[in-house]
């Protein structure tokens, strides 16, 4: 059940989203078999984040990378663990966005800590301020009643950057 609806502009093309979407579906069907709680999903995305940082921190860029690439599998995976599975709840969305905020955070911090005597920390100063601009945005704008479902710069778009 891949749905895809544009409703702005997107830096990933149309063609690449819906090819991982519903390979994404598929894997989440099969979570969904084993019973996995959607939460579980979105606490193994947190554990890929912070593990992100680490590893930039620690000078291990290609094992930064190789969970970057976990992280955003399992931020795609837990909305659909929790819709093939009937497990939407607005605690479950609730505790999704806090934990992908804590997984940001530690994410730039690696890189921050990696870039420290270099001009490009204050790039990824102005890029973490972004990413956190677009999430408080998004929720700002919904708490005031207005549809926001889509920005420039959704998580996916994020993380293509980082990588």
């Amino acid at each position: 059940m891949v749905a895809y609806e544009n409703k702005g502009f997107r830096f990933l093309p149309k063609s690449l989203i819906l090819f991982t979407l519903k390979i994404f579906d598929r894997l989440s069907l099969f979570l969904v078999q084993l019973k996995i709680h959607p939460n579980y999903v979105s606490l193994a995305g947190l554990l890929a984040g912070l593990l992100v940082g680490l590893f930039y921190g620690l000078h291990y860029p290609v094992w930064a990378l190789v969970f970057l690439l976990v992280s955003g599998m399992m931020d795609i995976l837990d909305g659909k663990v929790a819709t093939n599975g009937n497990r939407k709840t607005r605690f479950g969305a609730i505790f999704d966005s806090s934990l992908d905020r804590y997984s940001e955070f530690a994410m730039y911090l690696g890189l921050g800590f990696y870039f420290r005597h270099h001009w490009i920390l204050w790039v990824l100063a102005l890029a973490f301020l972004g990413s956190t601009m677009v999430s408080y945005t998004k929720a700002r704008a919904e708490g005031l009643g207005f549809q926001c479902q889509l920005g420039i710069m959704q998580r996916a778009e994020r993380l293509v950057l980082l990588i």
